[in-house]
């Protein structure tokens, strides 16, 4: 039987977008990753790819626009639609 590993940090389909409306860029579009216990990650793509973006996201510095972000099976992050002003 192969062993279960468990699940630190879940990233689901997650979206951000900067600005609104017209001036909307989708910075990080539908990303999707799991970090395991015990595990080294690394996030590797191109310069102005959004890996800073999914970083600010995950530390909730900035806001998401769909998808979740779980750790150890829970959502740390709250959509802008879900935030009330």
């Amino acid at each position: 039987m192969a062993e279960e590993r468990e699940t630190l940090l879940e990233v689901k389909d997650l979206e951000v977008t900067y600005g609104s409306g017209k001036k909307a860029y989708r910075a990080v579009n539908r990303a999707n990753f799991k970090i395991y216990k015990g595990e080294t990650f690394g996030l590797v793509g191109e310069s102005g790819s959004g890996k800073t973006t999914i970083g600010r996201a995950i530390m909730r510095i900035l806001p998401t626009s769909g998808g979740e972000i779980l750790y150890k099976g829970q959502k740390i992050v709250l959509q802008v639609r879900e935030l009330s002003w």
